[in-house]
């Protein structure tokens, strides 16, 4: 019999793209085991970034607003089972957010390779700020705006 692993059992990568990089107060949780940073990351699909409260969400774009959604700029982490049971708790997996497989690329050398990771995905379509659309959640806090929806810039 063939015994090959499934490759969401199988795949030990995440890709974070709020406060759990760099420089943010959850990075901490990457640090406990031993994760291994593997690059800065785009994901393959188009999402939309909000953000509520100082926390980023990140939902999937539907067929109708597909053309207002951007590819999420992130870090990619080689993480252990500990590491991604730890990380569940803190995102609320499932309650809260969703862990989902995604495709990510990252740079190696000249050329960007596709990769299968884990992203924690918000499954409420329902934001407030909807207007208010970010392809990257940065060190300082600070957001790179997408205005998408005609609103006057902050």
């Amino acid at each position: 019999m063939d015994k090959r692993l499934n490759p969401i059992e199988a795949c030990n990568l995440v890709f974070v793209y709020g406060t759990l990089k760099k420089g943010f107060n959850n990075h901490h949780l990457l640090q406990i085991d031993d994760s291994i940073f593997k690059g800065h990351c785009t994901t393959g699909d188009k999402y939309h970034m909000f953000v509520e409260h100082s926390i980023p969400f990140v939902i999937r774009a539907t067929d109708e607003d597909q053309q207002d959604a951007v590819k999420i700029e992130g870090e990619l982490y080689e993480v252990n089972a500990d590491t991604l049971q730890d990380l569940d708790e803190l995102e609320g997996h499932p309650r809260f957010y969703r862990r989902q497989l995604v495709s990510v690329l990252v740079k190696e050398s000249k050329v960007k390779k596709a990769k299968l990771a884990w992203m924690y995905i918000y499954p409420n379509m329902r934001i407030y700020n909807r207007n208010k659309t970010f392809t990257t959640w940065e060190r300082t806090g600070n957001y790179q705006k997408k205005n998408y929806y005609n609103e006057p810039s902050l």
